[in-house]
């Protein structure tokens, strides 16, 4: 059923692309973009002065000269003795962004995945797969202080980049064991978006997504994992199954060098969580929850400082039966950068558990994470080196990654990265990516 819905978004979206864009092909000029340059320029989603101009009535992105084409291919081994591949898939990505007409701004983002024998996202016995994201697909709708964005959306809320205290309206795409880039972690949503721009320091936003996804792992997932590691029967019901509806309200206030953001919300969970009903046999489900997190910045000198900090009410958790806890998150950080010598990323967070009878089965009542990265450019910024590392307090764990991407020319490039992953503890929830060490390349053209 989900996927009909998905078909059906993407149906309508073409219509109503053709629609504007025969409509708008006369009337997109430079003074269509005022209100986002002059007054709102640092809230609304896009940058008005790197969209083209309406040039032909083509209704089909591909013929505009405004599109990005992107091929890549990904080949991949684990860290051993014995090296065996890991990753192997080929990737076309399409991106497309046009100011339609003097109100409508339409934005697309997709990528067809081509999975090889080997590859640790499908399984034993496949010799080839095809996947497939939309990170976004939407038209946007504006009107003097009033944007409206509807379709395929990720969206990113908070400060703190490696720990997601309040970053919980999107799912995560952990699929790639390798070093993912910030705009593919995200997976895309069909969502309503709605914003009011009160002032240029203030806005109001609303967002509704009535097809909630989850958090992607290699595979199936953790429910494979847990029933081939314990020959255990699992039953999953998903979030569309449920009715599950997320919606979030959020605000912001912006003053000299801080910016302020509230969120309340309900929201599903990302992870399935696990009711056990027999010795061979386990439910899995993404209950709903009610969270509110407030994120402050502030911006000195080299420095921007980051706090965060998320209340989760009745958070549904693992256990002999369902059972719930109140659970308090707060984080704090920093990025400072030195004068683009180098530039720095320390966070830590810190998460507590109120109440929990799911302690019996190996939950931790609370958590400590820190982590660091490091990056910096070379050879006149066509050398990128990134250097990451993660510690969890409680269980041990370490995740160690390091990433290079060097720009051949203005078309063509190369990336390699280095993931190892040091997971001792049997209860840890990092136990999944045990095994997880690899080294991958990436070759990656641009037309």
């Amino acid at each position: 059923m989900k996927y009909y819905l998905i078909i059906l978004t993407m149906f309508c979206y073409m219509v109503a692309l053709s629609a504007v864009a025969v409509e708008g092909a006369e009337s997109a000029t430079e003074e269509d973009v005022d209100f986002f340059e002059d007054e709102f320029e640092t809230e609304i989603e896009f940058d008005a002065t790197e969209i083209s101009h309406v040039e032909s009535t083509s209704i089909i992105p591909l013929f505009d000269n405004s599109h990005r084409l992107s091929l890549g291919y990904q080949l991949g081994s684990t860290v051993e003795q014995k090296p065996e591949i890991s990753a192997h898939q080929a990737s076309l990505r399409y991106r497309w962004d046009k100011l339609l007409s003097e109100s409508v701004y339409s934005k697309v983002d997709a990528k067809l995945i081509f999975l090889g024998s080997g590859d640790s996202t499908i399984n034993d016995d496949e010799m080839v797969a095809l996947d497939w994201r939309v990170n976004t697909m939407s038209l946007q709708w504006s009107h003097q202080q009033i944007a409206i964005t509807s379709g395929f959306q990720s969206f990113s809320i908070g400060e703190l980049d490696t720990f997601p205290l309040n970053d919980l309206l999107a799912p995560w795409d952990y699929s790639q064991q390798a070093f993912t880039n910030p705009e593919d972690s995200h997976i895309g949503q069909l969502a309503i978006d709605a914003q009011w721009f009160a002032r240029p320091s203030s806005s109001l936003r609303f967002i509704a997504i009535p097809i909630p996804d989850v958090n992607r792992y290699p595979a199936q997932g953790i429910t494979e994992f847990i029933s081939l590691a314990d020959n255990i029967s699992i039953n999953e019901t998903s979030p569309l199954e449920n009715n599950a509806w997320e919606s979030a309200l959020l605000a912001k206030h912006s003053f000299d060098a801080i910016d302020i953001n509230l969120m309340l919300a309900r929201l599903h969970t990302n992870n399935p969580v696990f009711e056990l009903m027999s010795d061979t046999h386990i439910n899995a489900s993404y209950p709903s929850y009610e969270t509110a997190g407030m994120s402050i910045n502030y911006n000195h000198d080299n420095f921007l400082w980051k706090l965060e900090s998320n209340f989760q009410h009745k958070l549904p958790l693992s256990g002999t039966s369902l059972e719930h806890s109140d659970k308090l998150s707060v984080g704090a950080g920093f990025d400072y950068d030195a004068n683009g010598l180098y530039q720095l990323t320390f966070e830590t967070s810190y998460s507590k558990l109120f109440e929990s009878p799911a302690f019996e089965i190996g939950q931790s009542s609370s958590s400590k994470q820190s982590a660091i990265r490091i990056s910096k450019n070379v050879m006149n910024e066509l050398l990128s080196l990134v250097y990451f590392a993660s510690y969890d307090w409680e269980y041990k764990d370490q995740i160690h990654s390091a990433y290079a991407n060097y720009k051949i020319t203005d078309y063509w490039q190369i990336n390699a990265s280095l993931s190892l992953y040091n997971i001792e503890d049997e209860q840890s929830p990092m136990k999944i990516a045990d095994g997880w060490d690899q080294f991958t390349v990436t070759v990656i053209k641009d037309f």
